[in-house]
């Protein structure tokens, strides 16, 4: 039985949500066909620092398509624990993504002014 093209592409978003922070940074097939949402949109997101201290790092998490800035992220350095500025819990890609990368960036010990990824 052939899949239609919603349930391929949750099955893409789903791979991309149990992919490690190394894998998602590093692997060469995360091409638009898998940042695709349910109605096509690629799903890009940025992250800009706005702050850095001994403990927490903060970014603004920006939707790369329309160019808004939709959350912050304060992330604690020795436990990975995160809150959002809306006192939500990760709720979209562009959030699980930006995570994702600030975990990556506190394991590195480099924090960038600004990180996008999404698309190749």
């Amino acid at each position: 039985m052939k899949k239609d093209r919603n349930t391929l592409i949750e099955e893409k978003i789903n791979k991309i949500f149990k992919m490690s922070a190394i894998e998602l940074l590093t692997d060469d097939t995360t091409s638009e066909d898998i940042f695709l949402d349910k109605v096509g949109e690629n799903l890009m997101f940025t992250i800009k620092l706005v702050s850095n201290s001994e403990d927490k790092v903060v970014y603004d998490i920006w939707n790369g398509d329309t160019k808004k800035c939709i959350n912050q992220i304060e992330v604690n350095k020795s436990n990975l624990s995160y809150r959002l500025k809306n006192n939500q819990k990760l709720s979209n890609s562009y959030e699980a993504g930006a995570y994702r990368a600030i975990t990556k960036a506190i394991k590195d010990d480099s924090y960038p002014e600004q990180f996008s990824n999404g698309w190749i």
